[in-house]
């Protein structure tokens, strides 16, 4: 169940859809893609997501956060992904300060498991959806 959501303040402006709601039974967070920020190249696919917490989370040094963009590399035929970057902010859905940001030059590989919502994201970046 796919929803859609515009978010048309803070850093990013784009539309999220909803890709996975744990907030009644699972950890408080719900998962969004950004299908207007995919980049294609080759069998490669980069595109965000965000997760979003009903929870306040805080970091080493307290400061508070409730969402994380990321910006993820899917290979379509090797069944992988990679994160590339991510920001955390202070606000709901990407909004607030920016409270920590990194990009992960070196970041592995990780292999796309069935049924996760690692597996949703890669589908939707690779138009398998």
């Amino acid at each position: 169940l796919l929803m859609l959501v515009a978010a048309c303040s803070g850093p990013v402006a784009t539309e999220w859809i909803m890709v996975k709601d744990r907030t009644p039974t699972g950890d408080g967070s719900v998962t969004y893609a950004a299908p207007s920020t995919i980049r294609k190249s080759f069998t490669t696919v980069k595109m965000w997501s965000l997760i979003d917490s009903t929870v306040i989370q805080g970091d080493a040094l307290d400061r508070p956060r409730f969402s994380w963009i990321d910006d993820w590399e899917y290979d379509c035929q090797g069944q992988t992904l990679r994160l590339l970057r991510f920001s955390e902010y202070s606000g709901k859905m990407g909004t607030g300060e920016n409270v920590f940001s990194q990009a992960l030059a070196g970041s592995h590989s990780l292999p796309v498991n069935p049924g996760t919502v690692s597996e949703t994201l890669w589908k939707l970046a690779c138009g398998k959806e």
